[in-house]
C-alpha cells in the first residue's frame, strides 16, 4: 500500500537546480504537478520524519528530463553513530520521459523496518546526460 510521508516530515536536497533552490519541498507536498530536480545527473533527497515510520519500500512519481532512462537508486538510513548505512541493493529504476508527464515507478524495496531518516541517492545509469524529476515520494508498506 502507498502512503504519503507523515505531516511534519522535513526534506533536504543536494545539487538543487538554480531556478528553484528550495524545490525539494515539492517532493512531499502531495501534488504530482510540482517537482524537484538537480543541476546534474545525480543528487540526494533526505527525509527526516517527525516520528519513526515503518517502511517496506519507496515509490516515486517521476519523469526523466530529456527521454526515458534508467536511474540507479540507493536508500540509506542514519545509524546510531551518525553514519549512513545502505538498506537496499542499488536498483536501476526505469523512468518515463519528460513529455509523458509524471508516472509512478516500480517499488524500490528496502530492508523493512522503522526509520526516522532516509537518504535517497539517485544517479543516471546511462550516459544520456539527463536528470530525474521527482514529483512525489511515497512510502510503501506491505
Amino acid at each position: 500500500m502507498e502512503h504519503t510521508v507523515p505531516t511534519g516530515t522535513i526534506v533536504e536536497a543536494s545539487n538543487p537546480h538554480t531556478r528553484s533552490p528550495d524545490a525539494e519541498r515539492y517532493t512531499i507536498d502531495g501534488n504530482e504537478n510540482t517537482f524537484w530536480f538537480t543541476n546534474t545527473n545525480y543528487g540526494t533527497l533526505t527525509l527526516i520524519f517527525p516520528h519513526p515510520v515503518f517502511i517496506d519500500g519507496l515509490k516515486f512519481a517521476a519523469r526523466s528530463w530529456k527521454k526515458e532512462d534508467y536511474f540507479t537508486i540507493e536508500v540509506l538510513t542514519r545509524g546510531a553513530d551518525g553514519s549512513w548505512r545502505k538498506i537496499n541493493s542499488p536498483v536501476d529504476l526505469y523512468v518515463e520521459s519528460f513529455f509523458s508527464g509524471p508516472h509512478r515507478t516500480e517499488t524500490v524495496w528496502i530492508t523493512p523496518g522503522q526509520y526516522s531518516t532516509l537518504r535517497i541517492d539517485h544517479r543516471q545509469a546511462s550516459n544520456h546526460n539527463t536528470t530525474m524529476l521527482f514529483h512525489e515520494v511515497y512510502i510503501v508498506t506491505v
